[in-house]
């Protein structure tokens, strides 16, 4: 009965964590429009940044909590109220990153309050005071075109940033997921973090698997090209060369010619050595043999 409880428990479980997965995928707005009102700031969310990408746009990314922000609110509210009546076409808007984890991963906010000015899908952080004059003449004397634009590769609006503002959108999902089977089913913390597991290691064998099936696919309908053998021809043997392998040479010690003199061969028991005029001959011991006394020169 125990096991029976406990399957139909862990059925329930994992049933709820699959439909918090397909709940939490869907988006929250179908493409919903910011905020047009005169002198609001429009409010920029995940289902309406496409627009940013167009245009020439302030964005701030805030938090509800931080004092800064607050302080910076009034501001920013003022600055939208004169971008509507000025010459200009530059747009002001937020970006609340409590409830917006995947634009703030893509832009990888690491403080608050941070403004950035887009141009027309490039990107530039705002780096000078917070005031409104200096807001205002940052856009009427075009003073972003001073600044270098955040390089390709770290650009909010290419497709691997997009990527990393995902993984701060799971994470911020995944403790959605932890808060509600806390309360709902009373699992505790470990319990928690042993399902998140699983269903990642499951998730990632059914990514893996349909990636080698989509490879294998690929494989068949394109095959590869067959590649040709290189026969390597190897080189002609060198021909040995006949005669002796080593020229004889005199050489001339102390301006006199050298002299050879012929010894008995190493079969009668004698080394032989070239001896050389002009040089004192060394003394040598002879070899002792039987009833002969030993030679000394």
């Amino acid at each position: 009965v125990k096991m029976a409880a406990s399957a139909q428990f862990s059925l329930k479980s994992g049933c709820s964590l699959l439909v918090l997965l397909l709940l939490a995928s869907v988006p929250s707005g179908q493409g919903e429009e910011a905020a047009e009102e005169p002198g609001q700031v429009a409010v920029i969310t995940n289902e309406n940044f496409a627009q940013v990408e167009e245009g020439e746009w302030m964005l701030e990314f805030y938090a509800p909590w931080c004092p800064a922000c607050k302080q910076f609110a009034s501001i920013w509210e003022s600055f939208a109220a004169w971008a509507e009546h000025s010459e200009s076409e530059v747009r002001v808007g937020k970006v609340d990153v409590t409830a917006e984890s995947l634009l703030s991963g893509q832009f990888m906010v690491t403080h608050l309050p941070t403004v950035f000015h887009i141009k027309d899908g490039v990107v530039r952080m705002y780096q000078k005071q917070r005031l409104l004059s200096e807001l205002t003449e940052y856009i009427e004397e075009e003073l972003w075109r001073e600044e270098d634009p955040i390089s390709a590769w770290r650009s909010p609006m290419s497709y691997h940033m997009k990527i990393i503002g995902l993984t701060f959108w799971f994470s911020e999902k995944a403790k959605e997921i932890q808060v509600y089977l806390e309360q709902e089913y009373s699992i505790p913390t470990y319990g928690v973090f042993i399902i998140i597991a699983i269903g990642t290691i499951v998730i990632g064998l059914i990514l893996g698997g349909i990636t080698v099936c989509c490879i294998e696919i690929c494989l068949r309908i394109y095959p590869r090209a067959p590649q040709k053998k290189i026969l390597r021809q190897k080189p002609p043997a060198k021909e040995e060369d006949s005669g002796d392998t080593a020229a004889e040479t005199k050489e001339d010690v102390g301006g006199e010619p050298v002299e050879e003199i012929d010894t008995p061969s190493e079969s009668q028991g004698e080394e032989s050595k070239p001896v050389t005029k002009g040089t004192s001959p060394r003394k040598r011991k002879g070899k002792k043999g039987k009833g002969s006394p030993a030679r000394q020169d």
